[in-house]
């Protein structure tokens, strides 16, 4: 005898994220519903945050338990391609921005960073940089610094030295105030967890000792910067140590007498 199955209340989050993670593994299912689930966890309604994080988070886990580190990497390149496809969109870059804060600091993408063959950490830390690149966007930038600091776990040291850590001491002397104080607040915390990110750990207590007294929102703090990427052996370019070049306003002289010879020549014509 037939039953009558129970209505789905669509509206409900709990319960339409964890059916729509039953078709995820459906071809031409996987991206819109990796894209929707990126749009839900970094949205506004704390309730659907919280379940499609809930759903992204089970299902990467469900992935590793089962070896299944192909599709783990299919959902790496859905955010690259999110970031491709949505460059400078800050409807679509924040969520994504949060949602990959969210996994980073879940440790969901640890084999990725850690995957000697994979290009993931490096495609996004290309992906991060031109995303922060004459960004006016407070939020965005902003979240682009937790990403930033978990992606110091990869495996590539080259990145991570000569790419990751220069990019992150430029935001120490970002034009934005709040930008430098929360650069500083959370290279701070992420020290104290683990010091063998940077390449010298043997002067960490200065540098800690910077990070927490220089008042990094007010202005002059490019030698404070400098001295904290010396001490942690962070190679910065010369531009990057005297910052950008003052334009220099220039004024035309003007000569009085050719203007007044000018104005009799027009009046006798």
């Amino acid at each position: 005898k037939y039953e009558q199955q129970p209505q789905i209340n669509w509206g409900q989050p709990e319960s339409t994220f964890p059916i729509l993670m039953r078709v995820v593994n459906i071809d031409a299912f996987f991206y819109p519903i990796i894209s929707g689930l990126v749009i839900s966890v970094g949205g506004l309604t704390e309730s659907v945050t919280k379940h499609s994080a809930k759903s992204l988070l089970d299902y990467i886990r469900a992935l590793k338990k089962s070896k299944s580190m192909v599709k783990v990497a299919k959902i790496g390149k859905a955010f690259i391609r999110l970031f491709d496809e949505h460059t400078k969109d800050g409807r679509v870059i924040l969520p994504l921005l949060v949602t990959l804060d969210k996994l980073l600091s879940h440790r969901s993408l640890d084999e990725l960073l850690q995957e000697q063959r994979s290009d993931f950490s490096n495609q996004l830390v290309a992906r991060i940089r031109k995303e922060s690149s004459q960004c006016t966007d407070i939020k965005r930038v902003m979240a682009i610094i937790p990403v930033a600091l978990g992606l110091l776990d990869a495996s590539d040291i080259d990145l991570v030295h000569n790419t990751l850590l220069p990019f992150i001491m430029r935001l120490l002397v970002h034009r934005y105030p709040r930008i430098r104080r929360c650069t500083a607040e959370q290279l701070y915390v992420k020290l104290l967890e683990d010091s063998s990110v940077v390449p010298n750990t043997e002067h960490i207590d200065k540098v800690v000792s910077l990070l927490s007294e220089v008042a990094w929102d007010r202005e002059k703090v490019r030698q404070s910067r400098n001295q904290v990427a010396d001490l942690l052996g962070i190679a910065l370019t010369e531009k990057d140590r005297v910052g950008p070049a003052q334009k220099k306003v220039t004024k035309t002289a003007v000569d009085e007498f050719a203007s007044y010879q000018s104005l009799v020549e027009t009046a006798g014509r």
